[in-house]
């Protein structure tokens, strides 16, 4: 990858230097602000640094410029990327489960553990009783497994080994793992900053084995790289074969190198050039093939500032930032600014940035001549204006006995429209919990809402403050879209990572106009909002 090459004929040594604090003109900034506070360089002192960095910034905006967008030349990233953590969650949620029902199992045996060792202190028992008929006898009342497990849990010399458990059930999924992550790591071509790594190596293994069609259990032990191999996962990686010999295990060493792999890349050490997300930034960039030809491609992008010699682009910069730092100084000299507070201690001026302070919010008077109402008395006016409570009829109208009581189901709509709810409604206040759930089940839902805002709506455009909202006369609104996460699986939820997460949401869409709610609407997270023309990928390079 090159990052700077030659500007204007000359060479760059490719560092960047952090600009400092300086002085401006017999102005310094004074140690007592802090360095939030103080200014950066203005000074033509600077200057010079721009030598190195500008070839720098050309070169990589024009190698950004050139080189197409990964998502036009890319697929999206296939949801099979993560199955290697759903494996590793599974393995570690069996084992947990494992644990507990072993240690459950134990307990519920411990009973029948005390009546076998009645059987040695039992007064009637006859001394020339054979061993055996007793070992007989116990094993009636507990087998032999399950004594042995209960008498190591009384002895605390066997402990439950969680992780043996978690490798016991890697064996299980061997099948599940080898038809969904084979595929991606044959397809996959993963590459590091140090190519000698044991990782790799153990990748470029089961690459040729899998090509050949071998199976990695028929192969010599030797051949297989186990460098990758912690010390402390050994025992669970190797079966003990005879006293002295030990035999990997294929299956836990699979699937050990694809759990290393995964998080190589999570953690930046591996990249892959096929994927989306763990691309390295050398693959972002043009080839060091394609940039032998930077002076033909430089020149068809367009852009004077790339063709520009370096010196003439730095004596324009120069001359802006005289000109720029004149100006400054004319209106710190000459108090102009009075964001900038200036004291002089003999010879020395120093400059400092003046707090200004917070004005008090004074509330207008109109506010001040109103008095007090609370929101059921607001909401009980609105209702007199414009009965928007008639149009919430029952879910049944024809087996309907009566309609809603007024006093309830504003009590509703208020406990919904703070986000209250109807339990701490029902605490707070004289009506209970079961009318209430009652009246929002019955007559609040979505064909009975959308009735009384219109009602609502229609009422307050015919107030005559309506159109003082108005701009030149005409009517101004604005359209925009909320996203509201799901708790169930809706017909119109969708996926969405940047606002949702991992979790499903929808949008609401809506229309206001002059502060009035004109309309509004449900639809999916990636669909086009009404009227908006959809977006179509470009073509690909």
């Amino acid at each position: 990858m090159r990052i700077g090459g030659r500007a204007a004929g000359q060479k760059h040594s490719g560092r960047i230097v952090a600009l400092k604090p300086r002085v401006i003109d017999g102005y310094e900034a004074s140690s007592e602000v802090p360095e939030t506070q103080k200014s950066w360089p203005v000074t033509t002192r600077s200057v010079h640094y721009l030598e190195e960095l500008f070839p720098v910034v050309n070169v990589l905006i024009a190698r950004a410029v050139i080189t197409p967008p990964i998502a036009e030349v890319l697929p999206t990233q296939s949801p099979e990327n993560d199955k290697m953590k759903q494996y590793v969650d599974e393995t570690k949620a069996v084992a947990k489960e494992g644990v507990a029902a072993r240690h459950s199992a134990t307990q519920r045996d411990l009973s029948k553990a005390g009546a076998v060792l009645k059987l040695f202190t039992a007064e009637e028992a006859d001394a020339d009783t054979p061993f055996g008929a007793v070992q007989t006898h116990a094993f009636a009342i507990l087998d032999r497994d399950r004594l042995d497990r209960v008498a190591d849990h009384l002895a605390k010399t066997a402990a439950c080994d969680e992780v043996a458990l978690q490798w016991a059930h890697v064996d299980r999924l061997a099948p599940q793992f080898k038809r969904h992550l084979r595929p991606l790591l044959q397809a996959g071509d993963l590459t590091a900053p140090q190519p000698e790594t044991p990782l790799l190596a153990a990748v470029a293994f089961l690459k040729r084995a899998f090509a050949k069609g071998q199976a990695l259990g028929q192969l010599p032990e030797g051949a297989i790289p186990t460098r990758c191999i912690p010390k402390r996962l050994r025992r669970y990686l190797y079966e003990q074969v005879g006293r002295e010999g030990r035999r990997l295990r294929a299956d836990r060493y699979e699937f050990w190198v694809y759990r290393l792999v995964r998080q190589a890349l999570e953690a930046g050490d591996l990249s892959c050039r096929q994927s989306v997300r763990f691309r390295s930034f050398e693959d972002e960039l043009l080839s060091d093939d394609a940039w032998q030809h930077k002076e033909a491609l430089i020149a068809r992008l367009g852009l004077p500032v790339l063709t520009q010699p370096i010196a003439a682009q730095l004596a324009d910069l120069e001359h802006q930032l005289e000109e720029r730092l004149q100006a400054v100084n004319q209106r710190l000299a000459s108090g102009e600014n009075t964001h900038v507070r200036i004291t002089q201690r003999g010879s020395a001026v120093r400059w400092t940035l003046a707090h200004p302070r917070a004005a008090p919010a004074v509330n207008h008077a109109l506010f001040d001549a109103l008095p007090p109402r609370d929101i059921a008395s607001i909401v009980h006016f609105v209702d007199r204006r414009c009965p928007f409570l008639h149009h919430f009829d029952h879910l049944f109208p024809r087996f309907a006995k009566r309609r809603a009581d007024a006093r309830v189901l504003r009590a509703c709509l208020v406990a919904w429209g703070i986000n209250m709810g109807l339990g701490r409604m029902g605490e707070t206040s004289d009506l209970g919990f079961q009318a209430l759930q009652d009246t929002s089940d019955n007559f609040i839902r979505l064909e009975t809402l959308g009735p009384a805002n219109d009602c609502i709506a229609n009422g307050i455009v015919a107030l005559p403050i309506t159109h003082h909202y108005d701009l030149g006369g005409l009517v101004h609104s604005s359209s925009d879209g909320q996203k509201f996460e799901t708790r169930r699986p809706t017909i119109n939820a969708r996926h969405g990572v940047k606002y949702f997460g991992l979790q499903k949401g929808i949008v609401s869409y809506s229309l206001v106009a002059n502060c009035i709610r004109q309309a509004e609407c449900i639809c999916q997270i990636h669909q086009p909002y009404p009227g908006e023309r959809p977006h179509h990928r470009r073509p690909r390079a």
